[in-house]
């Protein structure tokens, strides 16, 4: 098959300025554990590109501390429009050009399909696709200004990219769930979850994401284009998709265990 034109806006090698598209939730009050630095060649992933003319972060109260521990300040960081409808159209046909595989739970151990828990169909893109370096480059110029705004995680980046989709025909959902294991025996865990809002909201019903912790407002991650952060450790679901088709993009940062 083809692959689509990649899109002008895609091609842009600048991170875009966020300030104006950043939503923030009220404050948390549970700790971080503290963790140490990581080199990210260990992990075999290329370096954070500097943003050019990178907007300066939003001014925020200083951040909590308790007994040398450092505290969260937010529960999640949403990035409004952060792709043009075109762009995500683009993504969503490019994303359908990979192979389909059922989705699993089990992150961390044994891999099972379980239909009760989750029903969506993922393809797995390539961390180094050349036509979605620029995309990536984006990505990651966001995690920077919402983990350096919300978390203080210690992240290196990302290697898994997955395009999910949620079908009405088989009311497409996935149950309650954190993306991080805390037993997985791996030198790194999933700190910082990313989504991005492929669909036009008007193409499908259900399929809406929720947060455990600090549930999103009304209005929140629900238009095409839209972006959301949040700790891997926040509990969430997606709702069954009752008509229609929704897709998706997510990844996770990693880095050191927690400890």
């Amino acid at each position: 098959m083809d692959l689509p034109a990649v899109p002008a806006l895609l091609e842009q090698t600048v991170c875009p300025d966020l300030l104006e598209t950043l939503e923030e939730p009220d404050p948390p009050a549970i700790p971080v554990p503290p963790v140490r630095p990581v080199i990210r060649a260990v992990l075999g992933l290329p370096a954070i590109p500097v943003p050019l003319a990178a907007p300066a972060p939003q001014d925020r109260q200083d951040r909590p501390v308790r007994n040398n521990k450092i505290y969260m300040k937010f529960w999640w960081q949403s990035f409004n429009s952060a792709f043009s409808p075109e762009e995500c159209q683009w993504l969503i046909k490019h994303g359908l050009t990979h192979q389909p595989v059922a989705a699993t739970v089990g992150h961390g151990g044994k891999s099972v399909v379980d239909d009760h828990l989750r029903r969506s169909k993922v393809r797995w893109l390539s961390r180094t696709d050349p036509l979605l370096a620029t995309f990536y480059d984006r990505i990651e110029c966001m995690a920077l200004k919402a983990n350096a705004n919300a978390f203080g995680f210690d992240i290196a980046g990302f290697h898994e990219v997955q395009f999910t989709e949620y079908n009405a025909e088989d009311s497409g959902t996935y149950g309650w769930h954190e993306d991080n294991n805390w037993t997985k025996n791996t030198p790194y865990d999933r700190k910082m979850s990313m989504v991005i809002q492929l669909s036009d909201k008007d193409n499908y019903t259900g399929g809406k994401l929720e947060l455990t912790h600090d549930p999103l407002p009304a209005g929140t991650f629900e238009n095409q284009g839209d972006a959301i952060f949040f700790p891997s450790f926040n509990r969430h679901r997606v709702t069954p998709v009752k008509l229609g088709v929704r897709y998706s993009l997510v990844t996770w940062f990693i880095g050191p265990k927690f400890r």
